[in-house]
């Protein structure tokens, strides 16, 4: 059975027709407007966001990885601003296609403000 997800994905599929009408769409937008409040000043500076991640390699190594974030609309901003620093700083254009990691570094999350190794499990390979 489809995930959640997977399956609200597969319905919205459905509606795509109908939400390219401007006036279908209009609607929607203005109904998500009047219905979709997201968090205000108090929550944002006190709320954060915890991401977590595993890979395996080829050999069937893994190493799992755990941060805590601020809250995704500061992490959003601090982020966005670091890039623009970073880019204004570097000595030389980097030209082609990157990874945020290749431009800015692997350590880049842990630079913003209220983001870092999670305190409940630090990085570990097994």
């Amino acid at each position: 059975m489809p995930s959640p997800l997977i399956r609200g994905t597969q319905i919205s599929r459905r509606f795509t027709g109908l939400l390219a009408r401007p006036r279908v769409r209009d609607a929607v937008h203005k109904l998500i407007d009047k219905t979709v409040k997201g968090p205000d000043a108090n929550q944002r500076a006190t709320s954060s966001a915890h991401v977590w991640g595993e890979t395996t390699d080829p050999a069937g190594r893994r190493a799992t990885a755990r941060i805590t974030t601020a809250n995704p609309y500061h992490l959003t901003i601090n982020g966005a601003l670091t890039a623009v620093t970073d880019l204004l700083a570097a000595t030389a254009p980097r030209l082609g296609a990157h990874t945020p990691a290749a431009l800015f570094g692997a350590d880049l999350i842990t630079r913003l403000p209220g983001s870092g190794p999670s305190p409940s499990a630090r990085p570990k390979e097994s």
